[in-house]
Parts: structure tokens; C-alpha cells; sequence
């Protein structure tokens, strides 16, 4: 092939393939898009309520310190997922949102304690929703966690 041919074929594929490839490599080059927290190993530790009693669970994570104070900021808030009876959890209630309070770590560990108000006895699920504002990130990252079960007995 020659040179000329070789140069016009070159440029002919830069033409078509670069408004698709320059985006995503200054995306890459400027914006740290990596989680801002990781969690694994997410354990109920109080599986059995009686009314009144606040939900606790514990964890492990990974948390970047560019989504913690100064540099970034987390907020958590949860959903409190009722049972149907026909025994999925359709229909939640918002509870309040919080500061996270996880620092950044690396195989870090972790319990938390929310209030749960009030409840029938009867089954339910926690689930927390996560928001984080990074220092370089090109968006707020949004983290739903799993649906984290547990039983309301009545009080004795």
C-alpha cells in the first residue's frame, strides 16, 4: 500500500472514530469517576424487634477520601419496606437522611443504628439509599444498598 492511500485511509478512520472516542478519553483523563464507597459482608445484627427498638447492621467498605469532608460530602437516607401479603416488599416509607459518618478507609468496618418508628408486628426491610458529592467526579454518585429484612415481635 502506499503512503498517500495509507494517510488518507488513517485520517478517513480518525474522522469517523473520534467524535465518539475524544469524549469518552477526556472523561477519563479529567473526571474520577470510581465508586465513592463499597460495601460488602452487610449483616443485620438485630434480625428480631420489639416496638420501638432501632434497626442496627454492620459492614464492611471501601470509602474514597474525595467523597468525605472537606474535599466531598456523603448523605444517607433510608427506606422502611413493608411486606404485602402476599409477601413482597412493594411500597416503602422514607425515613430522615443523614450525614455519613463513614470515613474514608480501606477494609474498613462499620455498624449504624437507625430509628425506626413505630411498628405493627409483622415483617419489614431496611434499605439505605447513599449520596455522594466527590471531589473530581463528573456527577453524584447514588448507591442503593440491598433490602435488609427483619421481624417486629411483640414487646413482652
Amino acid at each position: 500500500m502506499d503512503l498517500g492511500l495509507a494517510a488518507a485511509l488513517g485520517w478517513a478512520a480518525f474522522v469517523v472514530i473520534s467524535p465518539f472516542v475524544a469524549p469518552a478519553l477526556v472523561h477519563a483523563v479529567f473526571y474520577d469517576d470510581r465508586p465513592a464507597m463499597v460495601l460488602w459482608d452487610i449483616r443485620v445484627i438485630d434480625s428480631r424487634l420489639s416496638p420501638g427498638m432501632s434497626f442496627r447492621y454492620e459492614f464492611q467498605y471501601n470509602k474514597r477520601r474525595e467523597c468525605f469532608p472537606p474535599l466531598g460530602k456523603g448523605e444517607v437516607s433510608y427506606r422502611l419496606w413493608y411486606q404485602d401479603a402476599d409477601g413482597a416488599f412493594s411500597r416503602f416509607k422514607q425515613l430522615d437522611s443523614s450525614v455519613s459518618f463513614a470515613v474514608p478507609a480501606t477494609n474498613a468496618h462499620r455498624s449504624t443504628t437507625v430509628p425506626v418508628p413505630t411498628l405493627a408486628p409483622g415483617s419489614y426491610a431496611m434499605q439505605y439509599r447513599a449520596h455522594f458529592q466527590c471531589q473530581g467526579a463528573s456527577a453524584v454518585q447514588e448507591l442503593d444498598g440491598p433490602l435488609m429484612r427483619f421481624e417486629v415481635v411483640a414487646g413482652s
